[in-house]
């Protein structure tokens, strides 16, 4: 197997999961050729054939009239980019796509700038620039992914994106429910490292609370993000927050009580009236929305020296599901992290965390063996 091998497999198959009637693209693969008999097509162990196969794939992105072979080379060079880092061209190309005349080449361009301009911002300055004008495009699913590309830059670069905060506020207005999804998704993350760029978007996120379920869901993560990072900006929506714990979707009540957890800890004050609300549904049945509501209590204990201890007060789900035939990776996860954190707290739990350290899934393993490394020394 060649060393480009496995970028190729991975551009073709990502095209044919899209349509499963694509061909294989005979002249995208031949790039990648290098058997015996064209070693000289690809030297893979020099910078002077990465940068000639990078040049090839660059110009199909430019130049190809095919979309799935430019959506193809697109994800290749973000693969690429992955492995070795990206292209001097590989802005060039992105800023070509955002501008060709089929949708779905559009669409992989917004796509690949999320994937790449987080980790390397300084390379895309002409995609960061347009990605305003990709959150108007006049297909939804390109709007979509810029809205996505947004959130990604963002939430390691808030400023990069302060221009397009404006756009985005709109999109949470979109017809389209993945686009109003992104949105909220992106503002979450854009808010989390800086809050001040968007200030502006607390009130349209705590409208969104009135959407469908996947949006709802999203907005009031969001807006704990927000909160977290800044408690004063999200004060006149919390009641907004606070009706959420009564959601249908179980999704919902979970992220509502996480959310006032997080606003919990950065000011106890924000949420003081709200600590009887959540006890009221520590034995909430929604997978993991009791953990969340005692998860947000012990915050503020942990916070605030308000006297209290799980273990007199809504212990029971938490003792239940750690005795259980059953118990949720994600569950272990979220509660060796609280015990980490403030074993003052959680201490009741630790004995039960234990018989845990051999759970089937390797996540919870990793949680628990780390809390309890924490603990114990």
């Amino acid at each position: 197997m060649g060393a480009y091998d496995h970028i190729s497999d991975e551009a073709v198959g990502y095209t044919q999961m899209d349509d499963p009637n694509t061909s294989q693209f005979p002249e995208l693969t031949a790039l990648f050729a290098e058997s015996p008999a064209d070693t000289d097509h690809y030297d893979t162990t020099s910078a002077a054939g990465k940068n000639q196969l990078d040049r090839s794939l660059i110009e199909i992105v430019i130049q190809d009239t095919h979309a799935e072979r430019q959506r193809a080379a697109l994800r290749a060079l973000v693969a690429l980019a992955d492995e070795y880092g990206p292209s001097t061209r590989f802005d060039t190309a992105i800023v070509a796509a955002l501008d060709d005349p089929d949708p779905p080449v559009r669409q992989k361009a917004a796509w690949a700038i999320g994937r790449v301009a987080d980790s390397h911002p300084e390379s895309f300055p002409a995609s960061l620039e347009r990605l305003s004008r990709v959150l108007v495009d006049d297909h939804y699913t390109v709007r979509a992914y810029g809205v996505d590309a947004v959130g990604r830059v963002g939430r390691e670069h808030p400023s990069l994106v302060a221009d397009t905060v404006n756009e985005v506020i709109t999109a949470l207005d979109d017809e389209f429910v993945k686009v109003r999804r992104n949105a909220t998704w992106a503002l979450g993350w854009v808010g989390r490292r800086d809050p001040s760029v968007v200030a502006d978007s607390v009130s349209a996120l705590g409208n969104a609370l009135e959407d469908v379920v996947v949006v709802r869901r999203t907005a009031v993560w969001a807006l704990g993000l927000v909160g977290g990072a800044d408690p004063d900006l999200v004060t006149a929506v919390t009641p907004d927050i606070v009706l959420q714990l009564s959601d249908q979707a179980p999704d919902v009540r979970r992220n509502a009580a996480g959310t006032l957890g997080r606003i919990g800890q950065a000011d106890p004050a924000v949420v003081s009236d709200v600590r009887p609300r959540l006890s009221e549904i520590f034995t909430d049945e929604g997978e993991l929305v009791s953990v969340r509501a005692m998860a947000a209590v012990a915050y503020w204990s942990a916070t605030d020296n308000v006297t209290g201890n799980l273990a007199t007060e809504g212990s029971v789900p938490v003792h239940d599901l750690l005795a259980g035939d059953y118990c949720p990776s994600t569950f272990l996860e979220l509660l060796a992290t609280l015990i980490a954190e403030t074993p003052s707290i959680f201490a009741p739990f630790v004995d039960g965390l234990r018989e845990h350290r051999d759970h089937d899934e390797r996540h919870a393993r990793s949680a628990v063996h780390s809390a309890l490394e924490t603990i114990e020394g």
